[in-house]
């Protein structure tokens, strides 16, 4: 008996019984960390192009705080995906946009 699993969508387990195949089909965890990480991008997308909108019509603080909450979700996008340079590019905006709020 030999076991296979293939395709990235959805968890696809092949079982070689001789001269035959049987598939099972395993469907992924809702809570996966990729399905996560796609929606927490998506939305922190729309929600920095709704800050530049704001900033764009002189909308403030209200432009801040859509920043703010874009970047947090960006540098949890980036532990999701362990990426450091993603992590690094937020930290430091989120950290100048948080110093620039405090002496203002």
């Amino acid at each position: 008996m030999e076991l296979y699993c293939y395709s990235h969508s959805i968890n696809v387990l092949m079982i070689n019984l001789g001269n035959t195949y049987m598939q099972i089909i395993v469907s992924r965890s809702f809570w996966d960390r990729d399905r996560v990480s796609f929606w927490i991008k998506w939305v922190s997308s729309v929600i920095q192009i709704l800050g530049y909108s704001a900033t764009a019509f002189g909308i403030t603080p209200l432009n801040i705080y859509l920043f703010l909450v874009g970047l947090i979700g960006w540098f949890a996008v980036g532990v999701l995906w362990n990426d450091r340079a993603l992590m690094l590019i937020h930290l430091v905006a989120l950290g100048a946009m948080l110093i620039g709020m405090l002496y203002e």
